[in-house]
């Protein structure tokens, strides 16, 4: 395993050092594992293939359909999909997994690293017994891990005050698509909640195509690094000003121009692709925890998009 893992972290993919080894404790050392206390309280398989985006079909999600965040996640499917395949191809890890590397038990992998990885110095890290706190709205400050003065363990500070006993919260500071995508689970009332575009793209029929040159020039200027820039935008929020910089630029209009009508017309356009579904609006009770969030993400989007619409008019 250990030159498994200096093979992997000398091409700098860390992300796969820390899959390989959970992996390896969890299916090979099991019970003889230092962490077998930690891992048995993990969440399994099943209930991620029931509760977690990755493992879904793509007709599951299709109560998110006409919203980006449908595509967001079957691209994020895709992606881990393309990972597994390459990782299987290695002979170095056939050779330390043998059996145990499986499609299902990569994703259990990935899976526990994308809903529970701690985030300090830019790099993921899996920190039992703090990666056990839930997340809630109700500290309105987001939550930040640091390296501990012995320079061995991870501090996280409370952002309220707790009384002995109570349950301690954090809050990620995060849009609710991010969390359902990651997480599988949605706040009500998410204050950072925010509508996904993903797919405002520079197109070869746009005007500003006709000089790459400029367009390149004129997006550099205004931070984009992409022809294909994401934006999650709510009310009165800054990335409102970035969609219309963006919106500026890829119709071919100067600078500090009011850019209202683009911006009610790519609201508009989202809400006819959601309408068009024909899905019903209110949660039904029979309905599973993950449909039900679908449809209180697709009524979130719907109440923010009509929101700004009202501020525009």
């Amino acid at each position: 395993l250990k030159m498994l893992l200096q093979s992997v972290l000398s091409s700098g993919d860390e992300f796969h050092v820390l899959l390989l080894y959970i992996l390896y404790e969890r299916f090979l050392m099991k019970e003889k594992s230092n962490w077998w206390p930690y891992l048995q309280i993990l969440p399994e398989i099943r209930e991620f293939q029931s509760n977690s985006p990755l493992w879904f079909d793509e007709d599951r999600l299709d109560l998110l359909a006409g919203s980006d965040a449908r595509n967001e996640i079957v691209n994020y499917q895709r992606h881990v999909s393309r990972k597994f395949s390459q990782m299987i191809q290695s002979n170095e890890v056939l050779r330390v997994f043998g059996a145990v590397f499986t499609k299902d038990n990569y994703y259990w992998a990935h899976s526990i690293i994308d809903s529970r990885a701690i985030w300090w110095d830019n790099t993921r890290h899996l920190v039992p017994l703090l990666d056990l706190v839930n997340c809630s709205k109700e500290p309105t400050i987001i939550h930040r891990t640091d390296v501990g003065s012995d320079g061995k363990s991870a501090e996280t500070r409370a952002t309220l005050t707790y009384k002995k006993g109570d349950q301690i919260y954090e809050n990620y500071g995060q849009p609710n698509y991010i969390y359902f995508m990651y997480h599988g689970f949605i706040l009500d009332q998410n204050p950072h909640d925010c509508v996904l575009f993903s797919n405002l793209r520079i197109n070869q029929d746009d005007e500003t195509a006709k000089d790459m040159d400029q367009t390149h020039q004129r997006l550099s200027a205004a931070g984009f690094r992409s022809y294909n820039p994401s934006f999650c935008i709510r009310d009165s929020d800054e990335s409102l000003g970035s969609m219309a910089q963006f919106l500026r630029i890829k119709h071919g209009r100067p600078d500090e121009e009011n850019t209202s009508d683009l911006i009610a017309q790519t609201l508009a356009d989202r809400l006819s692709r959601i309408h068009a579904v024909g899905r019903t609006k209110q949660p039904d009770v029979n309905l599973q925890y993950a449909e039900e969030c679908m449809l209180q993400m697709v009524n979130a989007e719907q109440s923010i998009i009509l929101s700004i619409l009202n501020q525009l008019q």
